[in-house]
């Protein structure tokens, strides 16, 4: 009786932790693809205008590529939520100084998005918000 309720426990147990790793695998593994027309920050990489793909393949952590595939830029985040699914894939930047920073990144019909650590400087009070929503360009990969 002892070694049901020990394989019974065990059972759930690696139910729970297959449960937590499949939930963290749909929300990891996302692609979206954006053409963005002016110079911008990732972390502390200044990027040209252009067509890129950003790109998440491991928790808390962002790709930049170009539209030769060729990595330009990484950047450390933090997951957030909303209480309604993402009505668009959209990338956030925020403006200081006359200089766009990559601050957020929304995954259409998905509740968790990802906030890319702010860089050393705090763009606080004068600091203004922007979105790039890509339209048909947008691509999700497993």
């Amino acid at each position: 009786m002892k070694q049901l309720i020990n394989k019974t426990k065990m059972t759930l147990l690696g139910l729970f932790i297959l449960s937590a790793v499949v939930s963290h695998a749909q929300n990891v593994g996302s692609t979206v693809k954006v053409n963005i027309p002016f110079e911008f920050r990732v972390g502390a990489t200044l990027v040209p205008p252009g067509q890129y793909s950003l790109v998440q393949r491991e928790q808390h952590l962002v790709t930049l590529r170009d539209a030769r595939g060729q990595v330009v830029a990484s950047a450390f985040t933090v997951g957030i939520e909303s209480s309604a699914p993402a009505e668009d894939s959209k990338l956030s930047f925020y403006v200081s100084g006359g200089q766009h920073v990559l601050t957020e990144a929304w995954v259409e019909g998905e509740l968790r998005g990802e906030r890319l650590y702010a860089p050393t400087a705090d763009p606080s009070a004068t600091a203004k918000q922007r979105s790039i929503q890509p339209a048909a360009n947008v691509a999700r990969q497993p």
